[in-house]
């Protein structure tokens, strides 16, 4: 059990530092936010929701694919509460902002469901 959830916790780390380091050397044009703070929120928060997904998983199975659809939305509305003075005060992004934004989105959105999807998957075997 502190395996799995030791591990969830690595791999968001590992792809949190790996995309920062990445996209900072892609990057030409500086960003008026920090990819920092965008990459930390998505890596914290997957791993929030993972690991909720998982303790209510222990407790009530059937409920736990519910949990998860729920906790991606409340993700996405913490995150613009949390931006919302930094990253949508700004009027018009370039399109190198609207990348950045979107790479982690995705990138952890897939992680999630990748390793939710391993935590569903045990009432099958």
């Amino acid at each position: 059990m502190v395996k799995q959830v030791l591990t969830a916790f690595f791999l968001c780390l590992i792809l949190a530092v790996i995309c920062i380091l990445i996209n900072t050397q892609l990057l030409v044009t500086p960003l008026r936010f920090s990819i920092n703070a965008i990459y930390g929120f998505h890596a914290i928060a997957s791993f929030i929701v993972y690991v909720l997904v998982f303790f209510i998983h222990q407790k009530m199975p059937n409920q736990a694919g519910y949990i998860y659809l729920t906790s991606v939305f409340v993700k996405m509305g913490v995150f613009v509460l949390i931006f919302k003075n930094t990253v949508f005060s700004i009027d018009e992004l370039t399109k190198p902002e609207r990348i950045t934004l979107l790479v982690p989105l995705i990138l952890f959105l897939t992680l999630e469901a990748v390793l939710v999807s391993k935590i569903l998957s045990q009432d099958n075997k």
